[in-house]
């Protein structure tokens, strides 16, 4: 998926994932106020990131659709889900690769998303040790729905702004993408 696609939600995602370093960043804020920081960013720069980061934390909740947190699912269910709603049908390896999890593991969780009728599984007609997985109905709708409400509520935010805050927040979602970009982050690495 192009970074382009990533969406509000998925920069403010991708700006919290870097705020989960927060610790590696007040150190190394305590290492520049103390003079012993030799290299990297300036204090001033390291400021405006911890600033960046807090912002979005608490304000920006609201972003976050209540059906999000009301879809009963875990975090690993719902990264698998949203693997095959991007990528469409996967080999159960590549689940478990995504994941960063064993195979034993990634196929517990594919057992419960199965048990739930939100996903199918399937053996391969050419190979039967492989097997593929992709979303039911069910799991489709389920993540049609999520999607749905995600781009709902950054909508509801972006038409209640002035054209010239659009603008801003335009030029710096393509900011933040371009330097993804550049740095070679992707949004499954997030």
């Amino acid at each position: 998926m192009p970074l382009q696609n990533l969406g509000l939600i998925g920069i403010i995602c991708l700006m919290q994932s870097i705020g989960d370093k927060q610790s590696t960043l007040n150190s190394s804020l305590e290492r520049c106020w103390t003079g012993s920081c030799s290299f990297g960013p300036d204090v001033e720069t390291l400021q405006l990131i911890e600033s960046i980061i807090s912002l979005t934390k608490v304000p920006l909740r609201p972003v976050f659709p209540r059906e999000w947190l009301n879809a009963d699912v875990t975090m690993p269910q719902l990264r698998i889900l949203l693997i095959l709603f991007e990528d469409g049908p996967s080999r159960m390896s590549a689940l478990a690769s995504s994941l960063g999890v064993s195979l034993a593991t990634a196929t517990g969780i594919v057992d419960r998303l199965f048990d739930r009728g939100l996903l199918e599984r399937k053996n391969s007609s050419e190979d039967r040790r492989v097997v593929m997985c992709t979303l039911s109905n069910k799991g489709k709708l389920l993540m049609s729905n999520l999607s749905a409400s995600g781009v709902g509520q950054v909508r509801r935010i972006l038409e209640a702004m002035t054209l010239e805050e659009l603008r801003t927040v335009a030029a710096g979602t393509q900011v933040l993408i371009s330097v993804a970009e550049r740095l070679g982050i992707r949004p499954d690495e997030t």
